[in-house]
This record gives C-alpha cells, sequence and structure tokens, in this order.
C-alpha cells in the first residue's frame, strides 16, 4: 500500500512480472494519478512475490494476503468498495491475476495424480499448502481484471538458453522443498515434470501441463476480463510477438476488450497502454455506480 486505507476507494491490486517488483509500474501509475478521478475513486496496493517460485504457490499467496488484507480493513463487510477490486497484471503476474476469478476445481490437481485429493496420506500442514495452492474459487471481491503481455498459453523463451538458465538459478521455498521429498515423492509425475516441482519458468513452457491448464480455465461468469497485448513491428499483430509472448498465445476470444499495443514486452510505460487502463478504470467505476464521496 502507498497511502492508509480509506474507505469508499475501490482498490485495484497490481501485480509484476518475472524478475520485476513494482517500481516497473511507476510510469503507469503516475500516468493514472494525473487523472483526478482515478486519484479520487481509486487506491492501489502492490504485490511483491518470488518470482521463480512455482505459480500455483504464487497464486495461493496472492489470494492468502488478499482475504487477510479485506477481513482487516472491512471486518463489518461495510465498505461496499472494496467489494469492487481490480487486478492487474503483467507477465507471470497475469497468471495469479487469472485464478482471483477462476474456478479450477480439481484440473491442477489432476496434473499430478490420479487419485482423489482425500484419498493421499500426508500431513495436515501438507494438505494446506497443496489445498491453497491447486484449488482455487472465485475471490468474492475480484469483479475485474486486466492482463497485460499475458503469456495466457505460454512464452516461447521459456525454451531458450535465457529460459533454462533462469528455471537452474530459482531457489524453493523450505515449504515447497519438503512437499517434494514427502507426499510428491510417492506420486508419478507426468513426463513433463522431469521427476521434479517444476519453477514458474518451466510452468510458462507453452507444453508445460501446468500452462494448458490455466489457459482451458475461463474468467467466471461474475468477473470481467480485459487484454492489452504487445507486439513488436508494425506488420499483422496477429501474427506477431512482443519478444517473449506471441500474439496467439496472449489472444483472449472471449475477453471483454482487447488493446493490441505497438511495444515489446515492456509495455507498462507506453501511453496507449496507460490510456487504456484509465479507459477501463473509469469504465469500471461507471458499472459498479458507487455513491460519490
Amino acid at each position: 500500500m502507498i497511502q492508509p486505507y480509506l474507505v469508499g476507494k475501490i482498490t485495484v491490486v497490481i501485480v509484476h512480472g518475472t524478475a520485476s517488483s513494482p517500481a516497473t509500474w511507476a510510469k503507469m501509475f503516475n500516468g493514472l494519478q494525473g487523472n483526478h478521478e482515478i486519484r479520487k475513486r481509486f487506491q492501489f496496493w502492490f504485490f511483491i512475490y518470488t518470482t521463480g517460485n512455482p505459480i500455483a504457490y504464487s497464486v495461493s499467496l496472492l489470494r492468502d494476503s488478499l482475504r487477510e488484507a479485506v477481513s482487516s480493513f472491512n471486518p463489518e463487510d461495510s465498505d461496499s468498495a472494496l467489494k469492487q477490486t481490480v487486478v492487474i497484471g503483467h507477465s507471470q503476474g497475469d497468471l495469479l491475476t487469472k485464478m482471483m476469478v477462476a474456478i479450477s476445481d480439481d484440473k491442477f490437481w489432476r496434473n499430478i495424480s490420479d487419485k482423489n485429493f482425500d484419498e493421499m496420506s500426508s500431513t495436515e500442514k501438507q494438505s494446506a499448502i497443496l489445498q491453497r495452492s491447486l484449488f482455487f474459487e472465485p475471490l468474492p471481491f475480484a469483479r475485474r481484471v486486466i492482463f497485460i503481455s499475458t503469456p495466457q498459453r505460454g512464452s516461447f523463451i521459456t525454451g531458450n538458453w535465457i529460459g533454462k538458465l533462469s528455471s537452474m538459478l530459482v531457489t524453493m521455498p523450505i515449504n515447497i522443498i519438503k512437499l517434494g521429498t514427502g507426499i510428491f515423492s510417492k506420486m508419478t509425475f507426468p513426463p513433463e515434470f522431469h521427476g521434479y516441482i517444476p519453477t514458474s519458468v518451466d510452468n510458462m513452457s507453452p507444453d508445460h501441463p501446468f500452462i494448458k491448464t490455466i489457459a482451458s480455465i475461463p474468467v467466471a461468469p461474475e468477473g470481467k476480463d480485459h487484454s492489452i497485448i504487445s507486439v513488436n513491428g508494425e506488420g499483422d499483430p496477429t501474427q506477431g510477438d512482443d519478444g517473449v509472448v506471441v500474439y496467439k498465445n496472449a489472444h483472449l476470444d472471449d475477453a471483454e476488450s482487447e488493446l493490441v499495443v505497438q511495444s515489446g514486452h515492456s509495455v507498462l510505460g507506453h501511453p496507449l497502454a496507460i490510456s487504456e487502463m484509465g479507459r477501463i478504470l473509469l469504465q469500471h467505476l461507471l458499472e459498479v455506480r458507487l455513491p460519490r464521496k
């Protein structure tokens, strides 16, 4: 949070991408703050996480953090603005963002086991981590998500030497390592897992079961989603890429809106991206019709 919590302002949660931080959002944030209505009616929170962790684990941390914050700031459930939260992500951050407004059922669990979850032999702590990391339902206060340069179906750089080196340099949190040497050691992983718990870089490979699963999960009907897609060059954008993600892997057929920006992957400071973000936030404000302060 960059300011104390204010009742009546809609919360915008911002999630950075791989090997990044909230600092990369500075130009976009400053641009949005230049709009009087946005400055007056919205408040911004930034989520910081270790981007090499398995994406499903990072999803669980974001969900837990948001639930804790909402419970703390709105214990009596009286702030109607907090029930209209917008979540925005860039790149990997969008994969976390999507799982704020989607239902996973047991799809992620089926990637690693053909048994029912309650049939597994595990400690209470292990079960809790698995439950939080593999089973998701929409957060009741998250109403709209905005995807920016998102590898919805994976990134082609995960298979080159940069992606492989990045994956090798990742250090897993100790509780995930213990899962790997405990309950996961009793499972038979698909070949794509290569016998170890995948990092976020592995997760974003177009052939990995995780990215295929998350791509198959739609945003829940009560949620709304928008895409800002970056594409280099002046040719047909549908045949292009931004140096990290090809257009076809970022495009969503059912998105409420889509804007293609001529830019590399780091599109956050582009004037067109900032303008589109402002447009979506003002549209959200009109649709939720909160009382003016």
